[in-house]
């Protein structure tokens, strides 16, 4: 699974409250198509 290894590449180069509700955003999104519920 290469979401991890992005999520986590993502997360360590936040510099601000607006990165880090995008990057929540997008793994929610992915959760949510890749096991059907949230």
């Amino acid at each position: 699974m290469k979401y991890k290894e992005s999520i986590l590449s993502m997360v360590q180069k936040i510099r601000d409250e607006k990165a880090l509700k995008r990057i929540y955003k997008l793994v929610r999104y992915l959760y949510t198509h890749e096991t059907g519920s949230f």
